[in-house]
């Protein structure tokens, strides 16, 4: 059974001895990476449907990624490969700065975990 991305950073966050809430932190990385989603959707739409999608956006109370408004401009593969982009380069920036503080052990705990997965969910050939 595959893992979703919550899982995954929570085994993370388990792997590096994270002390703090790993839930709400795990909760605001994923709300980054859903914000980020929708920065980087917007900005590839033209200035005039950009300027439409943001006084639309304005009315609503909830930005969502998954929302109708952005279903208007976008279908679903593109809200999710945009998310999966996102996601993906938030969790390797995070990686990138957290590995120096690392100890032996937990470098090498997390070299095993992500091979693993990059082995798993790897696109086929």
């Amino acid at each position: 059974m595959n893992k979703t991305p919550r899982e995954i950073f929570l085994q993370v966050l388990e792997i590096i001895g994270y002390s703090d809430n790993k839930e709400e932190f795990t909760n605001k990385f994923l709300q980054l990476c859903e914000q980020q989603t929708i920065v980087n959707l917007v900005k590839s739409l033209p200035e005039d449907k950009q300027a439409a999608l943001h006084t639309e956006s304005a009315k609503q109370i909830i930005p969502d990624a998954s929302n109708s408004l952005l279903k208007k401009y976008f279908t679903l593969e593109q809200i999710t490969a945009n998310l999966q982009e996102a996601t993906k380069e938030t969790f390797n920036d995070y990686l990138q700065n957290i590995i120096p503080t690392l100890n032996d052990k937990q470098k090498n705990d997390l070299e095993t975990c992500l091979k693993s997965l990059s082995e798993k969910y790897a696109p086929p050939a």
